[in-house]
């Protein structure tokens, strides 16, 4: 542990007997502290509990802006009037008037998290990926972030596990990796998959209207 008085090692000791408290050696002192579980719980548990989950760092608020890239084409959604939380509203395109799909999928993208982190490259643990399914560039106050989205099988040794089922092994796994992660990340299924999924609502031609019309070129009279 790392303070303003310079560098401390503890050492971890049982619990009470009868209690959920546990003693707490300081190894240079051999003072002994009596510690309250629930205090040292989240860092014995620190790769699931302490585990930064986002994608990319602030919330909506701190973004000016976010380019979307997918197989229906591309688009930059906008946000106007960010400083009064009050005013601002999101756009498809620069000019363009309060977007309900934008929001919506916004919102999808935020609640998109890391189920953990990946131990190498993904073909390195013999995961196969295509390109990505989804490219975005986000800009906001903390400069410019890409995040990156795949589709693919799940890993080898999940598929292959005795438990499994022949409809577990070919289920859908969704991956990830952005210069805020730096290495590359499982996502959580069903989140990922809604983001992609309703990416259509944002490009009116793809998704029969339900998006805004300043999502696509005009139509050419030819």
């Amino acid at each position: 542990m790392v303070t303003g008085s310079g560098e401390h090692t503890y050492e971890l000791g049982q619990t009470v007997f009868g209690g959920d408290s546990r003693y707490l050696r300081d190894r240079a002192s051999g003072e002994v502290y009596l510690v309250d579980a629930r205090v040292l719980r989240p860092l014995m548990s620190a790769q699931t509990s302490l585990m930064d989950r986002a994608l990319f760092p602030g919330s909506l608020a701190d973004l000016d802006a976010v380019t979307v890239a997918g197989a229906p084409g591309e688009v930059r959604l906008v946000q106007h009037n960010r400083a009064d939380r009050q005013a601002a509203y999101w756009s498809i395109g620069e000019d363009g008037e309060r977007s309900e799909p934008a929001q919506a999928w916004l919102r999808k993208l935020m609640r998109a998290r890391a189920q953990e982190y990946l131990a190498g490259e993904p073909k390195d643990l013999g995961i196969e990926l295509g390109a990505p399914v989804l490219t975005l560039t986000l800009e906001g106050e903390d400069g410019a972030h890409q995040v990156q989205i795949y589709k693919g099988p799940p890993p080898p040794d999940e598929a292959q596990a005795p438990a499994a089922t022949p409809k577990a092994a070919e289920r859908e796994a969704w991956y990830a990796r952005s210069t805020y992660t730096r290495g590359w990340v499982r996502l959580y299924s069903t989140q990922a998959s809604d983001v992609a999924h309703d990416l259509d609502t944002l490009f009116p031609a793809a998704s029969g209207g339900d998006g805004d019309a300043a999502a696509a070129p005009p139509a050419s009279d030819e």
